[in-house]
């Protein structure tokens, strides 16, 4: 059975990318998507990679980049945050996704809604920026997101927090590294008794090879 799994974190700008289009994709092809949240940092860390962020230059591309491709994969964003490396060091909202993930692992309806809304509000929420372009990274908005999911915030917060949680994110970002990850989106496409890995939102025509599907585009509802 062939099947794809995810590794991301709401913090790079391409998961979201990749997520939308391996939903996108996941109907179309007749192949399950599994969407399995890690931690950025301890990727980048263990494989001994440089954010692109800490270099000016590369920065200044992605920022470009990120809004071109949204702009093709007919994404709505409102580009990087200004406060991005504090982001990613706040890891409530990964240990939030881990819990969910697990917790309601039988209600993928759930799961996949948890994972947009908390790209949304990385990446889509305007009102969760201010004039300078900080991203509230306050307990409010996952409060917030909780609610909107229809779930107990207080107490679902109360266990994102809990070892558990953590302990589901440590695991899947080692499960992540073990398959060669050195960031994020890190894609596994197992097919035909083969594992292949695959870095990046950029790369659904070589997926769509691996499967032996057809690619149609970044919106394949609209051929």
């Amino acid at each position: 059975m062939s099947k794809i799994t995810m590794y991301y974190d709401t913090v790079s700008a391409y998961s979201l990318l990749a997520f939308e289009l391996l939903v996108r994709y996941e109907s179309t092809w007749g192949v399950p998507v599994e969407l399995k949240p890690v931690t950025l940092g301890g990727i980048m860390e263990a494989a001994k990679n440089t954010p692109p962020g800490m270099n000016a230059r590369k920065m200044a591309q992605l920022q470009k980049d990120f809004k071109l491709m949204s702009k093709l994969c007919e994404v709505e964003t409102v580009g990087f945050m200004s406060n991005l490396v504090e982001a990613a060091g706040k890891l409530e909202l990964q240990w939030l996704l881990a819990l969910i993930a697990t917790k309601h692992a039988g209600d993928k309806k759930l799961v996949q809604q948890s994972v947009a809304a908390a790209f949304a509000l990385r990446w889509q929420d305007a009102s969760l920026r201010d004039g300078g372009g900080r991203l509230d990274v306050s307990s409010a908005p996952l409060r917030a997101m909780c609610e909107k999911l229809g779930l107990d915030a207080t107490a679902t917060l109360a266990e994102a927090n809990s070892q558990r949680a953590k302990d589901v994110l440590a695991a899947n970002t080692q499960e992540a590294l073990d398959h060669g990850a050195f960031g994020t989106p890190w894609i596994v496409v197992e097919h035909g008794g083969e594992t292949h890995t695959i870095f990046g939102s950029d790369r659904m025509e070589a997926i769509a090879l691996i499967l032996g599907k057809k690619y149609q585009g970044p919106v394949p509802a609209k051929q």
